[in-house]
């Protein structure tokens, strides 16, 4: 597979490779400063201290951070996921979390649906979108029975039909898209999990009215998917570097 972002493009030089490496990891340190900027004002030095002494002990006392546990660190706690479920912002906004199912196991699906289940926002609808193998449509209406927020939505007609044999995964955003009520939409692949604020988070910075909102990613892998093997920390938005790579999705 090639990963352009990492510059190991079996088309580059090893000069090409290294510099790219250099980018990414030098962006990635930024990102680490600013995001324990945000966590200063957000929740005091206090906070930030305790955090910065459990990444660099980690750090020293076993040669490297754990993805896994840097991860768990910054996780709100117990008490803030409770507080994040009654927490009420001062308008409702409704967010639309599309999954297309076409070619996604039941089993990926059903770790899709849980973890948005699972989130302290409740102000969303849940989408999955598109043609899929009969357990996957059982799955659908299994959870769609079990709570009103989630509506499955198919492709039926004879045009449509064919716009997803061309291209199934277009077909199945266009369907989701076209049945969204949300205030802003939410794409997630099958096999994906949110964590559990993710939502809530969301919801906070839509409260400030941007067009658009992204958010970090994890890739994990392992049993159960709970070992961590890569952090996507994106930078702040900044339009000249978007132009230049695609370092949203």
């Amino acid at each position: 597979m090639t990963d352009k972002r990492m510059g190991t493009d079996s088309g580059k030089s090893r000069a090409e490779k290294l510099r790219a490496r250099l980018r990414y990891i030098g962006g990635r340190q930024l990102h680490l400063v600013r995001m324990s900027i945000t966590d200063l004002r957000e929740h005091g030095p206090a906070h930030t201290a305790d955090r910065m002494k459990t990444f660099f002990r980690k750090q020293t006392a076993g040669g490297g951070v754990s993805l896994s546990g840097w991860l768990r660190d910054r996780a709100p706690s117990k008490e803030e996921l409770a507080a994040q479920r009654v927490y009420r912002f001062e308008k409702d906004i409704l967010l639309s979390v599309i999954v297309p199912v076409c070619g996604a196991s039941a089993r990926e699906l059903r770790s899709t649906l849980e973890s948005v289940l699972a989130q302290t926002y409740a102000g969303w609808e849940l989408l999955p979108a598109g043609p899929g193998d009969p357990s996957v449509s059982a799955l659908c209406r299994e959870y769609a029975a079990k709570d009103d927020r989630v509506r499955a939505t198919a492709l039926s007609s004879g045009d449509d039909k064919e716009k997803s044999d061309a291209c199934p995964g277009a077909a199945s955003l266009n369907a989701g898209l076209a049945a969204a009520k949300g205030d802003y939409i939410a794409f997630v692949c099958a096999g994906d999990a949110l964590a559990p604020s993710a939502l809530f988070e969301i919801a906070k910075a839509a409260a400030k009215g941007p067009g658009v909102i992204y958010t970090d990613e994890a890739l994990t892998g392992g049993r159960g998917g709970k070992s961590v093997r890569e952090l996507l920390l994106k930078q702040s938005f900044a339009v000249d570097d978007l132009r230049a790579c695609d370092y949203i999705g």
